[in-house]
């Protein structure tokens, strides 16, 4: 437990009018003193998606993250993000034929709306992205943070 006695904290995550880019909402995290941070993944379940025909993946972000110093080191604001590959054992594979998982594409967000784009390459070579994914995981590792995503998306 992340606290003693009392509840633990627990993070929000609120659909907040205003997204980017002139949409009408956003997705809107808040995490107040949890030591791990917050993990936000989309999935497909045991589908694939097949993003060959992209050329990388693309969100829009703000807002504000506490460094952190685990499970590693990571600067304020930054969003840890990684694509779980059909071929990696972050994307749900199984036995001796596994990848490790991705490399992950470290994003520093502004306090303003702004699009960021990760070409797919930055998450490994064909043994661990073959064009192939299973989710996508944004990572917020900060004790702290305030945040929002939308039009998650590729380009």
């Amino acid at each position: 437990s992340p606290t003693s006695g009392g509840d633990a904290p627990t993070p929000t995550a609120t659909p907040t009018a205003g997204g980017a880019n002139d949409t009408a909402q956003a997705l809107a995290f808040v995490v107040t003193n949890l030591a791990q941070g917050i993990k936000l993944q989309v999935g497909f379940g045991s589908q694939c998606q097949d993003v060959r025909t992209f050329a990388g993946l693309s969100f829009w972000a703000k807002g504000t993250i506490d460094a952190a110093t685990q499970p590693f080191a990571v600067d304020a604001n930054t969003l840890v993000v990684q694509v779980g590959s059909e071929t990696s054992i972050l994307g749900g594979c199984q036995g001796n034929g596994c990848a490790a998982a991705p490399p992950d594409k470290r994003v520093t967000i502004s306090a303003e709306w702004k699009e960021y784009r990760i070409p797919f390459d930055c998450f490994g070579d064909g043994e661990v992205f073959d064009g192939y994914y299973t989710n996508i995981l944004f990572n917020a590792l900060g004790t702290n943070a305030n945040f929002a995503i939308d039009q998650v998306g590729y380009y």
